[in-house]
């Protein structure tokens, strides 16, 4: 069961006629993709989601770039207490998980 507006499957992501991930979510949820601004009083850097793929951290949202849409299966986000408890602490943004083919 999926719920809307947190998992796009490989049809949504082909459907934007997009080359690299980041311009397919740009198109279909640019909410994912947003900093939301400093995490704390004491760091004031922007923070913005982590990406992960099949387990593994990417790094930050530009790594989407590099990420073809016809390589993905899936794209889930997890709000921040999700990605806690699925991928460890430090992920105040959340985080966006691919599921490569």
């Amino acid at each position: 069961l999926r719920a809307r507006g947190v998992v796009l499957t490989q049809e949504d992501l082909a459907a934007t006629n997009s080359s690299s991930l980041y311009d397919a979510l740009a198109k279909l949820r640019p909410e994912w993709l947003t900093s939301r601004g400093p995490t704390s009083v004491t760091d004031p850097t922007p923070a913005a989601a982590h990406v992960f793929m099949n387990g593994i951290l990417l790094g930050d949202l530009t790594a989407l770039r590099d990420v073809r849409v016809l390589d993905v299966i899936e794209v889930r986000y997890w709000d921040a207490g999700q990605a806690s408890a699925r991928f460890g602490m430090g992920h105040p943004r959340g985080v966006i998980e691919l599921i490569r083919r």
